[in-house]
Parts: structure tokens; sequence; C-alpha cells
């Protein structure tokens, strides 16, 4: 089990790495599928977009990884890179650096011209 809270409270959805403590960059580096294993350097596994989404609200995740298809859940990565998108533009979401690793090429560039949109929002 995790010991990361969202306002407080200990959030069980979360799977931390073993890689954590290592030396690397600050924050949180999320990885967002529902398959593939989480690589060694990511500190955070969400499997679902609300899970993703409600790491991205704590301010902490320096780093992203985002796949587009999540099994038969309705919400996807997009929705994701929708929301760092809409965050960015309003300001409540310091920059982050973005990766996408989805096979679903729609999906993909769907994802891409969000976060695009993103760093454009950051000046980046």
């Amino acid at each position: 089990m995790s010991d990361f809270k969202i306002n407080g409270v200990p959030w069980e959805n979360c799977i931390r790495s073993p890689y954590e403590d290592r030396s690397m960059p600050k924050g949180i580096i999320l990885w967002l599928d529902d398959v593939r294993e989480m690589p060694a350097h990511y500190t955070h596994w969400a499997k679902t977009a609300r899970q993703a989404i409600e790491l991205l609200q704590t301010g902490e995740v320096s780093e992203c990884s985002l796949d587009h298809d999540l099994g038969n859940q309705i919400e996807t990565g997009y929705d994701v890179a929708k929301w760092i998108e809409e965050h960015a533009h309003d300001g409540t979401l310091k920059p982050i650096r973005c990766r996408v690793h989805s096979q679903n090429p729609v999906g993909a560039k769907n994802i891409k011209m969000a976060l695009q949109s993103a760093y454009r929002a950051w000046g980046t």
C-alpha cells in the first residue's frame, strides 16, 4: 500500500516505485497506463484518468507519460491531456514535462495537440 495522501487522506490506488528514493528529479513522475508496467524511473502509476488528474491536482507532478486507451474506462489519456491544457491556460498548473506512449495513433495525436497547446500557454 502507498503512503501517498491527497488532502491528508491515504490514496490506496497509487502504486509507488521502489526506485523512488534514487537520485532523480523532485516531484511526482506519473505513468498513466492500465496495462503496461511502470518503468523504473517513474514514481507513481495511475491506471485511470481520474487517478492521474487527482495526482496532477496536487501540483507535485513534474513529469508524466500518457497512454490513450485505458481499458473499458470512459475517460482516456486525452481527457488528462485536456485537463493539463485547460489548467496551463488558466495559470493554475505549473509547467510539467509530458510524454505520450500510446499505441493508438489518433489518440496519441490528440494528446500531443492538447499538450502542445499547454506548452504554448506556459511559453515553452
